[in-house]
């Protein structure tokens, strides 16, 4: 493969993306109503950036409307806090999202 697409409906919001935490069991409770669905996705499309090394490409639709109409950008880190620089996302955030 030279390439690797990830297509996804939903907008996984990668801003809230944190790096793994040895203790991360320890801060676990049910009553948590900020866990992140995500979480699990976002490590593994980290860790599948790091060892495919070719590039990885996310696509997925905005919540909100963006500007231009779509956002190009590398927004996840590894777990040392460096960006990783072969995993592009594409955001669709259209003005009319009937359209």
């Amino acid at each position: 493969m030279r390439t690797v697409v990830v297509i996804l409906q939903g907008d996984p919001n990668f801003a809230r993306y944190e790096r793994r935490d040895r203790f991360a069991w320890l801060h676990f409770s049910r009553g948590d109503t900020s866990r992140d669905g995500f979480l699990e996705l976002k490590r593994s499309l980290v860790k599948a950036a790091e060892l495919f090394r070719g590039p990885v490409i996310v696509i997925h639709e905005s919540d909100t409307p963006i500007p231009r109409g779509f956002r190009i950008d590398q927004p996840l880190r590894n777990d040392k806090g460096a960006v990783v620089t072969n995993l592009t996302r594409i955001a669709i955030g259209l003005k009319k999202p009937q359209s």
